[in-house]
């Protein structure tokens, strides 16, 4: 399974050799000679072509037949197949659940543990008799008493209880060496192959890991690895951009989250609906901006774009340029509403005033209505199709 950043489950596919009992139904019936009786045994020749191919062959083949294509999560594409793990199904006997999250109260963060399967941080905190939870301070870290809390609460046999020690530390060191916000599994099982109990050791079947995207520069190599195939947040994450797509046809820009939200809400109580939010760092340059604007008015319905930005780590002048630097483009021909407060507005405001397209209000909510207003009039300017029935 693979867990999308909405947390809904996508299932690709489970490829193993079929049980003994199945085998006969994966043989080609062109291969397979029917027998003159259901008692009477098959001659040696016909025999030997019933027999399964090479299990090589057999896993390639299922992996070949996965690699290129596009699972979905809510008929939303969201990645390509490019790769595929093949290996043998194990015999599960139990299954446990694992959680560490950060403590957002007393820093830190907290362990959760349970004996029962599928067990996440919501269930946790639904639940919490469930659970046995155990909170591990920044500073002290993790210790030998921590790891004894979890593996006692996991209850694991007698024979895996080392294991596990050496698991849940190392689960830890992945959690704190990765920057994540959470990391959970409650496929923490004990396994054997072949149904040899003496081969039986602790497997994580599959595991949901969020990793704070503050620790990007510290984090290179997990974010470098990005294989979005969507060339508009691709470029989004290469510019430094958080950007959100939405359906609608007002583009909203702004140098900060709580800004944007409030833009958000302004644009739709103005009648319209945003296309989508894109937030640029505080460090941004002309150019940054400029390449912003563009990505998000790229899409043929969006009508117009609406600007906000509060002056302060943020220098207005930078964005105005960087507003001029995008609409010098001959193509473009998108009405941009922008609004500008704090340090260097005046500036801004008269770097802009005489640029085409460019339409400056001082009061936000005056300038939510008038980019509203701009796909609004779209709308009523579109020819209406007059259907008159037959007498």
């Amino acid at each position: 399974q693979v867990t999308a950043l909405a947390g809904e489950p996508l299932t690709l596919a489970c490829a193993g050799r079929p049980p003994a009992r199945e085998r006969a139904a994966h043989v080609d019936p062109a291969q397979a000679q029917p027998s003159t009786s259901s008692h009477d045994p098959q001659p040696e020749a016909e025999q030997e072509e019933a027999r399964l191919p090479d299990p090589g062959d057999w896993a390639a083949g299922a992996a070949d037949g996965l690699l290129g294509t596009f699972p979905s999560v809510s008929s939303r594409p969201v990645a390509v197949v490019n790769s595929v793990l093949v290996c043998e199904q194990p015999v599960v006997s139990e299954v446990k659940s694992l959680v560490i999250a950060i403590n957002p109260k007393g820093g830190g963060s907290t362990i959760f543990a349970s004996p029962k399967p599928e067990v996440n941080l919501a269930h946790a905190f639904e639940h919490p008799r469930d659970v046995v939870s155990v909170a591990v301070g920044i500073l002290e870290g993790l210790t030998d008493e921590h790891v004894r809390q979890v593996v006692d609460a996991l209850q694991v046999k007698d024979e895996n209880v080392a294991a596990a020690t050496r698991l849940v530390s190392s689960f830890y060191d992945a959690f704190i060496g990765s920057d994540a916000l959470l990391m959970e599994t409650g496929s923490l099982a004990e396994v054997s192959y072949h149904g040899d109990a003496g081969d039986e050791h602790l497997a994580c079947l599959d595991v949901h890991v969020e990793i704070d995207d503050n620790a990007a520069f510290r984090q290179r190599d997990i974010f470098s690895a990005n294989t979005s195939d969507n060339p508009v947040q691709a470029k989004a994450d290469e510019l430094g951009i958080w950007l959100v797509n939405m359906e609608g046809s007002v583009a909203c820009l702004s140098n900060g989250a709580g800004t944007g939200m409030a833009m958000l809400d302004l644009v739709t109580a103005s009648g319209a609906t945003p296309a989508n939010l894109a937030v640029f760092p505080a460090d941004a340059d002309a150019d940054a901006v400029a390449q912003s604007i563009r990505l998000t008015t790229r899409s043929e319905r969006v009508r117009s774009m609406f600007i906000s930005v509060f002056g302060g780590l943020t220098d207005c002048q930078v964005v105005a340029q960087g507003i001029h630097l995008a609409c010098q483009d001959p193509k473009w021909s998108k009405r941009v509403v922008a609004r500008f407060a704090g340090e260097s507005a005046e500036e801004a405001r008269q770097l802009l005033a005489h640029v085409p397209f460019v339409e400056l209000v001082d009061d936000v909510e005056e300038a939510a209505a008038h980019a509203a207003s701009c796909t609004v009039r779209h709308v009523q300017e579109k020819p209406h199709i007059k259907i008159a029935a037959a007498a």
